[in-house]
Formats: C-alpha cells, structure tokens, sequence
C-alpha cells in the first residue's frame, strides 16, 4: 500500500493540481460570460438559470476531484494521467460553453460525462490502495458513476 499524499508532513499543492485549479478559473470564466449582458441594469431570469445550469456541474466535478486528491492520492502516475485527460475535457468544455450551448449540448454533456466517470474510475481504482476506507471509496465511485449516467441520459430529451 502507497502512503497517502494527505498525511506527508509540509505537504504543499503540486505543480499539477495548481494547473488544474487554473484550468478551473479558465472554465468558471467562460461560465460567467454568461451573465456579462445586463439590460438596463438587470439580469434577465435565462442568462441566470444559464449561469447556475453550467456553474452547479463544474462545482461538482472541482469539488468531487479535489475531495479524492486529498482522502485518497497517492501520486501515482495513474492519478497524475487522469488528471491530464480531466483538464483536456474540460478545456474542450470550456471552448464549446461559449459558443451555441443548444448546439453544443452533447458534446458539454460528453465531456462531462468523461469526467464524471474518470474521477469514478478513480475512486473505484483506490480501493486496492486502502485499506479501512475501502468500502468509502467504492461507494462513492459508484454513486459517481450512476450520477454521470444520469447526467449522460439528458442527451436523449
């Protein structure tokens, strides 16, 4: 069993997770373009609902990476490699968000969808790498996985 990143003494963020991060304010950027159109003043009730339909995904997928680096990374070159092709994802996601949304629509949802199930996979993967939180991992992924099916069905409406 690899030792966990979380538990090194003076552990500090890698050179990797900054860039992710930053891959990040890349995507909220092209999330909050959204709202860049006031009229007189206003928001109008689309451009708010537009916003909070892309920004509550992206939150989920940060968050949900970010909770497994720090419970479950052990920097292996598995995690480093997924983590690559999550930001390549995101940046297709981010470069068709501003463009026709309806027209881009299955392919955001395909890129969230390879997210969603990357970081599942990766929860699932670190159960051999753990031994009481196994079970906690496992679960996780699943519900990840079951999640990004879900989110992947919306394509069919």
């Amino acid at each position: 069993m690899k030792s966990l990143k979380y538990y090194e003494k003076n552990r500090h963020a890698t050179w990797l997770e900054l860039f992710f991060d930053l891959t990040f304010v890349v995507t909220i950027g092209q999330v909050t373009h959204t709202l860049g159109h006031v009229h007189e003043g206003h928001f109008e009730h689309k451009q708010l609902w537009t916003f909070l339909l892309l920004f509550v995904p992206l939150w989920w997928i940060w968050s949900s990476h970010t909770i497994y680096s720090n419970r479950f990374d052990t920097d292996s070159n598995l995690h480093r490699l997924a983590t690559l092709f999550i930001m390549l994802l995101l940046i297709v996601l981010s470069a068709r968000i501003g463009e026709g949304l309806e027209v881009n629509y299955p392919l955001i949802i395909a890129c969230y969808f390879g997210i969603r199930a990357i970081i599942s996979v990766m929860y699932i993967s670190s159960i051999s790498k753990l031994d009481s939180r196994g079970e906690l991992s496992s679960k996780l992924g699943f519900a990840l996985l079951v999640s990004a099916v879900i989110s992947l069905s919306s394509v069919t409406f």
